[in-house]
């Protein structure tokens, strides 16, 4: 993979820590407890892997994308402000659960990436990719549950 090729992709992922960055924050406001502690810790998290990927831009000489950024930032933001402002159906609770869990998927695609990278290009050889991998997959797995906690709640509400 050359360097323009894996600037685009880390742009890309940079974007979408931006929209889950937002998601989290805004599901984190909904919840209380565990939950809601562990949603600020994945936003605490995020914010650590963008700037490891922006720092990777640095490594190969690129910069960060502002208009993919500013894209991640919009797909963020939307989510708040149809929550805020009756322009339709805000994004509920399960959708942005899902979503959340979604980039966690992307997330652990792109550290099984680099993995490959960092294999044939010493540049990314200190990149803790399996350590990062393994909070992803630990990342799904309560977001999964959390979702499904969700779900069960609600059916009780409606049977009720």
């Amino acid at each position: 993979m050359d360097d323009a090729v894996l600037a685009n992709y880390l742009n890309d992922h940079l974007a979408g820590a931006e929209v889950g960055f937002r998601t989290a924050e805004r599901l984190a406001d909904r919840f209380d407890g565990e939950d809601e502690r562990f949603l600020r810790g994945m936003c605490t998290a995020i914010n650590e892997e963008r700037d490891l990927l922006r720092g990777l831009l640095e490594t190969i000489g690129s910069d960060e994308s502002m208009l993919k950024r500013g894209v991640g930032a919009v797909g963020g933001i939307l989510g708040s402000v149809r929550e805020a402002i009756p322009i339709g159906d805000a994004p509920t609770v399960l959708e942005d659960l899902e979503l959340l869990a979604i980039g966690v998927w992307g997330k652990r695609l792109l550290w099984g990436t680099l993995s490959r990278v960092a294999a044939r290009d010493e540049r990314f050889a200190d990149i803790a990719v399996d350590w990062l991998a393994a909070r992803a997959e630990t990342q799904e797995r309560t977001l999964l549950r959390i979702r499904a906690d969700h779900i069960d709640r609600s059916l009780t509400d409606v049977v009720a």
